[in-house]
């Protein structure tokens, strides 16, 4: 997740979720808290990690609250073995609703060797967003009529 972003007010932004050094994953879980009075979660999708190594994958939708969101994805069987090493787990866009600053927290996350096994998780590094306002009238997707 990037430390920090910069957007302007109706714009949307993208950021991944990463893992670093794991062995055999076989199912993810993440949180992302987040400010909802300035931001709105447009989409939620699964990065290529979990199945780069050919093991079919299965994500349900999200779930999200007011300023949360949750997110995983499962891989079932024994064989192949889960990914090693380090990659993208998910991908979040959101849009920015009003100008201000939000934090992009990562929480409770939960990563599972294909066996079920629990892999500790140790955060990095959390991120946030500013959302600047519009220089002008901010523009809408609404069409406008012109003459």
């Amino acid at each position: 997740m990037p430390a920090t972003q910069d957007v302007v007010q109706t714009g949307s932004f993208t950021f991944d979720v990463e893992v670093q050094n794991v062995g055999d994953l076989g199912a993810y879980e993440i949180g992302i808290d987040y400010d909802a009075s300035l931001l709105s979660l447009v989409s939620v999708t699964n990065g290529a990690f979990l199945g780069s190594t050919g093991r079919t994958v299965s994500c349900p939708s999200f779930s999200a609250g007011i300023g949360s969101v949750r997110f995983g994805c499962a891989t079932l069987g024994s064989e192949p073995a889960g990914p090693t090493g380090s990659g993208v787990l998910a991908r979040f866009t959101f849009l920015g609703n009003a100008a201000g600053a939000s934090p992009l927290t990562l929480a409770s996350p939960i990563l599972l060797t294909r066996f079920a096994v629990v892999i500790p998780v140790q955060v990095t590094q959390n991120g946030s967003v500013t959302v600047q306002p519009c220089s002008g009238p901010c523009p809408t997707a609404t069409p406008t009529p012109t003459p």
